[in-house]
């Protein structure tokens, strides 16, 4: 009990002093700002008069100030922090009860209730969709950044022994703005494999609980980044020098920042897919222990619902 503790810390303020202070800050911080903006006129002006008295009087208020101000932004970022992942029990129900009812409704034994196959697999692919809803919703609100979400398929082809991978299912969102990326791919027939993938090779065939970088830009130029989507001439970008430092014009990928866990039971190695989230900007993840037990337990939820469906839709 006391390992967990020291992991997750203990929170200062109850759940009603959060809301109250959040709330207070929230119209405190402009009026931080505007002061400041008036202050800062107010101390050029005594300069102009070179009052050394009123210098030293607005030199002690100007540190009190900013001492105020800095509190005030820490204290906001803190709990800013804390109300963003307040939310996670109401996303993580919404998996659970989706998830729930459809296998309810796929495994109904009643005969006038009974679905066919193609009916069954469309009520999962329609569930398996709002989940992915959920924790695109879930990962923008936690990261303040617009996150896509989508499900990587592990496939094997007769003939060929290499593994390759396919999208199964996107969130709502980027499904519609990434189809015409999507179908690009998919029209060359050209086959993605695994191990030209860094993040699905480095899980699969280093062991990794999964991978996280927040700049696959960078990590592409210094030549640690494969991703099958980067493989056609035309997709590949350019590298463009600029005061002696290295740059990609033209990326081609809608994101930059991407956290992917694997959807699998690891002590019989059975992998079925990989939960992908990925955003268009830097910086959007961190390695904390909260976000990546948060992604690492939605996806044993997925595992579940996945090998659940799959054992049910022949019976």
């Amino acid at each position: 009990m006391h390992e967990v503790r020291a992991m997750t810390g203990q929170d200062i303020f109850s759940n009603s002093q959060k809301s109250f202070i959040f709330s207070f800050l929230q119209i405190w911080r402009p009026i931080v700002y505007v002061v400041g903006f008036f202050l800062f006129c107010f101390v050029v002006y005594l300069l102009f008069w070179q009052n050394s008295i009123a210098l030293n009087t607005i030199f002690i208020t100007f540190a009190i100030y900013s001492a105020i101000a800095l509190s005030t932004y820490f204290l906001y970022t803190y709990l800013n922090r804390q109300q963003r992942y307040s939310f996670v029990g109401i996303y993580f129900h919404s998996i659970i009860h989706k998830q729930r009812d459809c296998l309810a409704r796929i495994q109904n034994i009643d005969d006038n209730k009974k679905k066919t196959r193609e009916e069954k697999i469309e009520d999962f692919m329609d569930t398996l969709v709002n989940t992915l809803d959920d924790i695109s919703e879930l990962f923008t609100f936690i990261t303040g950044n617009k996150c896509a979400v989508c499900l990587k398929e592990i496939r094997s082809v007769s003939g060929d022994e290499k593994l390759r991978i396919a999208t199964l299912a996107r969130d709502t969102n980027s499904a519609i703005k990434r189809k015409a990326f999507e179908n690009s791919v998919k029209t060359r027939d050209y086959p993605q494999y695994l191990e030209n993938s860094t993040a699905f090779s480095q899980i699969i065939f280093k062991g990794k609980n999964y991978f996280l970088c927040n700049d696959i830009v960078k990590l592409w130029i210094e030549g640690n980044y494969k991703n099958t989507s980067l493989d056609f001439e035309d997709r590949t970008p350019k590298i463009k020098y600029s005061f002696g430092k290295v740059k990609a014009v033209d990326w081609p990928l809608p994101y930059k920042s991407t956290l992917v866990t694997p959807i699998r039971h690891l002590e019989t190695s059975n992998f079925i897919a990989f939960l992908c989230i990925d955003a268009g900007y830097i910086d959007v993840f961190d390695f904390s222990y909260r976000q990546l037990d948060l992604v690492s337990a939605i996806s044993d939820l997925l595992y579940i619902f996945i090998t659940q469906f799959m054992k049910s839709i022949d019976e």
